[in-house]
């Protein structure tokens, strides 16, 4: 069992991998968008895949981007190759890793759990398109105050 500052200290670290997970998910949307490696479906598909390979402990956004650049090398475009290795390597994976995560880490935030704000994007997506990234990580914020709330009047009662 974790105690409460080992507890907020967790959701705290989880937040911020979470944060620079989905800030490389949009780039790797944006990136595969303007270097016509897909259409916006197949770019959102990415940027998606990003943020979910980039919570995987070993694994990270780093997948994507080499996949795009193997992808325009070998459509011929070795330059958008090249451009796309070096945009993916300095702002994708690994360097935000080094330079990003520890510093988000350290912020004191208030708020919803991580792995409900993940649910709630991946879910929201799924359920409403892209409203639903917003509307999914708050609709489940309520929820889980609404639930905390029923339990402690319940105990209160008991």
């Amino acid at each position: 069992m974790i105690d409460s500052g080992g507890a907020e200290t967790l959701h705290i670290v989880l937040r911020g991998w979470l944060l620079v997970g989905v800030g490389k998910g949009i780039l790797m949307a944006l990136f595969f968008r303007v270097f016509g490696i897909s259409d916006v479906g197949g770019a959102v598909a990415a940027g998606i895949l990003t943020v979910v390979i980039e919570l995987l402990p070993v694994v990270g956004g780093w997948i994507v981007w080499v996949g795009g650049v193997a992808y325009l090398i070998n459509q011929g475009h070795i330059l958008s190759g090249v451009l796309l290795a070096v945009l993916g390597f300095s702002l994708v994976s690994p360097l935000p890793d080094i330079l990003l995560r520890d510093k988000i880490s350290r912020l004191k935030w208030g708020g919803v759990n991580a792995i409900i704000s993940l649910l709630g994007f991946i879910g929201g997506y799924i359920a409403f398109g892209f409203v639903g990234i917003i509307i999914g990580p708050v609709s489940l914020g309520l929820l889980k105050t609404l639930v905390e709330e029923w339990k402690e009047i319940k105990e209160r009662t008991s």
